[in-house]
Parts: C-alpha cells; sequence; structure tokens
C-alpha cells in the first residue's frame, strides 16, 4: 500500500514539475518588441545628386523587420535599410533625391518612432528681387526656393556683403550695401553652394 502511495506521490510531482514548466514556457512567449527610438543620424544631410549612406542611431532597431522612411508634405520614400544592431541601422540615400527637409521614422510591428529631421540640400534657387532698384540702405526682398537649407544664408550685391534681415524657404529680407554702385549681381550662399544671380540697380543718391 505505502508502494502505491510513493509511486503516486511521484507522480503527482511530475505531473507539477511538467504543468509548471510548460506553463513558464509558454508565459516566457516570443520577445517582446520595443516601439523604435532615433537618437541621432549621421551626417544629418546630403547634398542633391549625391548617394549616401547614412547612419542612424537608437534603440529596438532588430526586432520585428524595421522600415525607414523619409517624408515631407511633397516627398516620401522608404530608404533601403541594413540592420547593424539594435541600437544602430544604416539606410542609402538615393541622389536622384528632391530637395527639401524630411522627417525620418522607424516603424516596426509595436509602432513607430518619433521622427527626426533630415536636409538633402541644395543651393538657392533665386527667382526675383523686389523692388528692383533703390539705395544702399534700402531693404529689398528676394524670392526663390530652397532659401532656408543648409543654415543661415550669406547675400552679396556685386560681391559685397548685404544684411539679412529674415528669411524663411522662399523669401529672404536684406539690406542694400554702401559700396556697390550701378547695376550689380545679387546672389545667395548657403553650405550647399551659390545660388544662380539676379541683378538689381543700386541708385546714386
Amino acid at each position: 500500500m505505502k508502494i502505491k502511495l510513493y509511486l503516486l506521490a511521484g507522480l503527482i510531482l511530475i505531473c507539477f514539475f511538467i504543468t509548471n514548466g510548460f506553463l513558464a514556457a509558454k508565459s516566457s512567449g516570443p520577445p517582446v518588441v520595443k516601439t523604435p527610438i532615433i537618437h541621432s543620424i549621421t551626417p544629418g544631410s546630403v547634398i542633391t545628386g549625391k548617394t549616401l549612406n547614412v547612419t542612424i542611431k537608437g534603440s529596438g532597431f532588430r526586432e520585428g523587420n524595421p522600415v525607414v522612411r523619409f517624408y515631407n508634405i511633397s516627398a516620401g520614400f522608404n530608404a533601403v535599410c541594413n540592420v547593424v544592431s539594435d541600437s544602430q541601422l544604416t539606410v542609402t540615400i538615393p541622389g536622384k533625391t528632391a530637395a527639401g527637409k524630411y522627417a525620418v521614422t522607424v516603424t516596426n510591428k509595436k509602432g513607430t518612432s518619433k521622427p527626426v529631421f533630415f536636409t538633402v540640400g541644395t543651393a538657392v534657387k533665386l527667382t526675383s528681387v523686389n523692388p528692383r532698384a533703390g539705395n544702399a540702405g534700402w531693404i529689398v526682398i528676394l524670392r526663390g526656393r530652397y532659401i532656408d537649407l543648409g543654415g543661415k544664408p550669406t547675400v552679396t550685391f556685386g560681391g559685397y556683403p548685404g544684411k539679412v534681415i529674415s528669411y524663411s524657404a522662399t523669401k529672404l529680407y536684406v539690406t542694400v550695401p554702401d559700396k556697390p554702385k550701378g547695376k550689380v549681381k545679387v546672389t545667395v550662399n548657403n553650405s550647399f553652394g551659390e545660388s544662380n544671380s539676379i541683378f538689381f540697380q543700386v541708385m546714386k543718391k
């Protein structure tokens, strides 16, 4: 009788350990997928027409087959992605990418990271100056595209620097310098190069 009881107790213990081991294994499940976080993008910009490999650092990159997206109000694309580790991946920016500021996100099965910004830059494209003639000290308005890319722009009138007052993506306010006289070329420079030139007539006081 005692032998039967011992055998029964042994079977109960074996079933207990097997059941609890199975439940523990089941409860552990697959690894938890974390929402990606972007800490930095290096380098933070590229000039148009140049293919560039960019390094993105953060966390949650290894899990869930991440998708890296670059987008703005007028364009967007998914970049070719190579996961180096959970905290680093590299992507390729195609040379045909249009100029502009892009929000960059990383998405996996858990969710999407907060955006970090990246610039595809180009030289300023000037379209007009208003007025087209004026005295030294006058404030004139330059209009064009990409004025706000590549840091604070500088403006020259016939090679002489004007004082930039304010600027946006399509408009720039600048003061006509004292030295230039007559019909001069006006250009805008940023970190991506020099713009096309437009003419301005500096009048005699």
